[in-house]
């Protein structure tokens, strides 16, 4: 024997709680206040078609620091395996030994590294938060018939921003691994 899972209209009413029907109401009047238009279907899903093919471009970008995040956060991973040997590392060694000191550097600049691309995720997660706001102020936009222009060419702008900056801690980062390299190349 199958039980039917399917509520009927007014059952269904039932089961959603009274606030949510006066939340829905005030929303109505609310509307009916302020002269706002209700779309038919047919522009609704013309409006949103369009508004899908705008949002196109900010997707692909957020799949862009996506990858990027992807990149340096490898890095990370790989900077903090190669503080943890080089740590090791040095308690093995003796107080005078010159080894000692070039590996307390190389620590020392690793630590930097963390930093820097500590940074440069921060700055590039940011940079993906603007991109996501970018599109729901599209789509809220939209739906709620607000001139949000300004705000998604500024939330832009400060996506492009962390972006560049983020991209610019990284390339410090990378030329800081150049100098760790040449370092460990003088222990060997």
């Amino acid at each position: 024997m199958q039980i039917s899972t399917k509520l009927s209209a007014s059952a269904w009413i039932n089961t959603v709680p009274p606030i949510v029907w006066s939340a829905f109401f005030l929303t109505i009047d609310y509307c009916k206040q302020k002269n706002v238009v209700w779309l038919s279907m047919s522009s609704l899903l013309t409006s949103l078609s369009a508004l899908i093919e705008l949002s196109v471009a900010p997707v692909f970008l957020l799949a862009g620091i996506a990858g990027f995040l992807n990149v340096m956060s490898g890095r990370l991973g790989r900077i903090s395996d190669r503080v943890r040997v080089a740590e090791r590392h040095v308690h093995t060694l003796t107080d005078d030994d010159e080894a000692k000191k070039i590996r307390r550097e190389e620590i020392l600049v690793l630590w930097r590294r963390v930093k820097a691309i500590n940074w440069a995720i921060g700055l590039c997660v940011s940079s993906g938060l603007m991109v996501c706001s970018v599109i729901m102020s599209l789509f809220a936009g939209e739906l709620w018939h607000i001139n949000l222009r300004l705000l998604v060419v500024t939330l832009f702008i400060l996506a492009m921003g962390l972006l560049i900056l983020s991209l610019l801690v990284f390339l410090a980062e990378v030329r800081l691994a150049t100098r760790t390299i040449n370092i460990v190349r003088t222990i060997r």
